[in-house]
């Protein structure tokens, strides 16, 4: 997997199901824009929109300004699965999932809708397929740790520990058998758990 590519999928919600094993191949047709420069002004605005949608909740329940303030931000993560509906021509997304890749695989970032019933449930699926793909994993809590804990694997608060210390994240602290709580962004202390396959040194 190489850390240097930006790419980014644009799929109809039909296709948004089943094996995606493809999410870790660099070379997998899925990935249809494979440079920054193909996101276009509008597409980005249209995925700027859906995670203010889906985190600005957040950042008022924790009286907090969004840890990401403008579009290009959202460059941070180098692997995009941007949904729209089939009926759609503008494609516009619906639902988005955020990657980066890291030496352990694919690391979950951000992921949102613009709240529909189908694309939540799309967001829902996605991120329990994704969650069991070896080399794909993530930090998750709260109301998604409550929809999908039963569905995904969970990697030891040992081996979170040593993956999140690899980030640079040194306040790691175990709260029972796999959950820590640790500082995020300008969220302050949020307990989290590990969930996926991420590939272990």
């Amino acid at each position: 997997m190489n850390s240097t590519l930006f790419l980014c999928s644009l799929l109809p919600i039909s296709t948004f199901s089943g094996d995606i094993n493809w999410i870790i191949d660099d070379d997998s047709d899925h990935y249809n824009l494979t440079d920054m420069l193909d996101i276009s002004q509008d597409l980005l605005g249209q995925v700027y929109a859906i995670y203010e949608e889906s985190y600005r909740p957040y950042a008022k329940e924790y009286r907090q300004n969004m840890l990401i303030s403008e579009p290009n931000g959202l460059y941070k993560y180098n692997r995009w699965i941007l949904i729209y509906e089939d009926s759609d021509p503008n494609k516009k997304p619906i639902c988005m999932v955020l990657f980066k890749t890291t030496e352990y695989g694919l690391k979950s970032g951000l992921m949102g809708s613009n709240g529909i019933k189908e694309a939540k449930k799309a967001l829902i699926l996605f991120k329990i397929s994704s969650f069991n793909t070896q080399r794909v994993f993530g930090e998750i809590s709260g109301a998604l740790e409550e929809r999908i804990i039963a569905d995904v694997p969970i990697v030891t608060f040992e081996n979170a520990k040593k993956i999140l210390s690899k980030f640079g994240k040194k306040d790691v602290n175990q709260v029972d058998e796999n959950h820590y709580s640790r500082c995020i962004g300008n969220l302050g202390i949020v307990t989290k758990i590990m969930v996926g396959i991420p590939l272990l040194k």
